[in-house]
């Protein structure tokens, strides 16, 4: 995925990229037709490029990696759980996350 954003004129001061380039690379294994578990590593462009030296979290190029879970008790219906650690970086430190997806 390729970002871009426009600070206003009141933020113009903020040395913030206005490009930012990121991707996910994800695998999928299937335990039975209805359950399956995923890895995924997610990795960005720093958006902070120059950030102050005191808070070096912020040069750090931003990394995630998950697991998750998925169980489909219909055909057409999912049941999605995961969780995201960050890698030595300043993407979010951690995260679960929970879904229920369905298809027509």
């Amino acid at each position: 995925d390729v970002t871009t954003a426009q600070l206003p004129p009141a933020l113009k001061t903020i040395d913030i990229d206005p490009v930012i380039g990121s991707g996910t690379l994800a695998f999928e294994h299937f335990l039975t037709p209805k359950i399956s578990w995923q890895a995924q590593f997610m990795m960005s462009s720093n958006p902070y490029p120059k950030f102050h030296s005191d808070i070096p979290v912020f040069n750090r190029i931003p990394m995630g990696a998950g697991l998750g879970f998925t169980f489909r008790p219909f055909k057409r219906a999912y049941f999605k759980f995961s969780a995201i650690e960050n890698i030595y970086s300043s993407w979010s430190d951690f995260s679960w996350g929970a879904a229920l997806q369905g298809e027509y």
